[in-house]
């Protein structure tokens, strides 16, 4: 393979065979022995069929050292989220309200769809949105339009009347609707729908001229910003178009709203304060999420199954990221907790 023909060392485990450039020349290579314990500890993680590679293993390590690994951990999540922001700010040129959307709308996506939500973020400015904060059906065929949800055959008379206007309104503001658009709806409870998260989305937006300023305001990071408002009377019956649901829906729940507090609120609060030259912006974040109880899901229940406390929300998150960064894709070698268990 010509691609190799630069390469001048192989490291490896195990020299078993000589490597030839295209030209007959052999590469150099050079053999690291690694205990044999090492060697099977890490195959077992990475063949292990658990969510959890390393499993209850971990229970051999000095809890000081764990601990040490989780914050670190911990942190590293706090600025993956900060670079994360940082990026989408120079994206948007210093555009703050277009970031604050992104972080909002990809907050509404709640881990099924988070993705999917940020383009559709991305795909409106945020001088358009607000001219249409005044009227809630304007605002929702505008999601709903540049979410590509509108359906094209049999619609029942809301889809006519919001595909209608949704066509005045591309033509009016020269909207380009997002393609990539993946929206996950299988395995998802009727509350947690993508369509009824946006009409949700909707009517937290409608009138809220001052989203913004709320997003930033002291009493959203202390007491919590509630994002729980009236949706409109179609999307209370129904969990997609021309799906009804089989209960109503009403509110946005205290669950969901602590999420968004979590993942939208002081994640955003944080990086604003630290792009104004407030160098305490991230410790108080660091502190504020660990005053707020953990979140609950599948992956935080397989955490606690394997031995582990999780105590507040800095933790949750800190195994959100571990699990989703390394478990699966097996990435033991490069995780702190996968790396002592393996040396253990």
């Amino acid at each position: 393979d010509p691609h190799y023909d630069q390469v001048i060392l192989h490291v490896v485990y195990q020299l078993d065979k000589a490597v030839y450039t295209t030209g007959g020349s052999i590469i150099p290579a050079i053999e690291l022995e690694v205990d044999e314990c090492y060697f099977d500890t890490y195959m077992a993680m990475v063949n292990n069929i658990s969510p959890i590679p390393c499993g209850s293993a971990w229970k051999s390590i000095p809890t000081i050292h764990v601990e040490t690994a989780l914050v670190a951990m911990g942190v590293n999540r706090l600025q993956s989220k900060i670079e994360s922001m940082s990026a989408g700010l120079e994206e948007n040129r210093g555009g703050w309200k277009n970031l604050s959307l992104r972080v909002l709308f990809r907050g509404f996506g709640f881990g099924k769809n988070h993705e999917n939500f940020e383009i559709l973020a991305r795909s409106i400015d945020h001088q358009i949105l607000e001219k249409n904060l005044e009227n809630l059906f304007q605002l929702e065929c505008l999601l709903f339009g540049q979410a590509g949800m509108i359906p094209e055959q049999n619609p029942d008379p809301y889809a006519l009347a919001i595909s209608k206007e949704y066509a005045y309104m591309r033509e009016k503001y020269h909207l380009k609707k997002p393609t990539d658009y993946n929206w996950n709806r299988k395995r998802t409870r009727p509350g947690n729908q993508p369509a009824v998260r946006i009409a949700q989305l909707a009517a937290w937006l409608y009138n809220r001229h001052d989203y913004f300023e709320l997003l930033l305001s002291p009493g959203s990071q202390s007491s919590g910003l509630n994002f729980d408002a009236t949706i409109s009377s179609y999307w209370s019956r129904h969990i997609d178009f021309g799906r009804k649901a089989k209960k109503p829906n009403t509110s946005i729940g205290h669950i969901a709203n602590g999420l968004l507090q979590i993942n939208v609120v002081l994640p955003f609060t944080a990086f604003y304060r630290q792009q104004h030259g407030e160098e305490e912006a991230i410790r108080d974040w660091l502190e504020q999420l660990e005053q707020i109880p953990p979140e609950d899901n599948s992956i935080l229940r397989n955490w606690k199954e394997a031995g582990f406390r999780i105590p507040n929300a800095f933790y949750s998150q800190t195994f959100l990221y571990l699990y989703k960064e390394f478990c699966v894709n097996r990435r033991c070698l490069q995780c702190s907790l996968g790396r002592l268990t393996i040396r253990e």
